[in-house]
């Protein structure tokens, strides 16, 4: 089940990788979480197939 897939830890800072989330969520109809700080990708063949927030921030 996990055999080809990799799961990547990203912070909002990272901007190519934020760029492509960003670009995955547009297609899917959804946006970027403003309260989100870090997210956890799974790429599957080298192309995003799935996103998780992981944490927020707190004002």
């Amino acid at each position: 089940m996990f055999g080809n897939n990799v799961f990547t830890r990203v912070k909002r800072s990272e901007n190519k990788k934020m760029a492509e989330i960003a670009h995955f969520l547009k297609e899917n109809d959804l946006s970027v979480d403003t309260t989100v700080e870090v997210f956890i990708t799974v790429s599957r063949d080298d192309r995003l197939y799935c996103l998780r927030r992981y944490c927020r921030k707190y004002h």
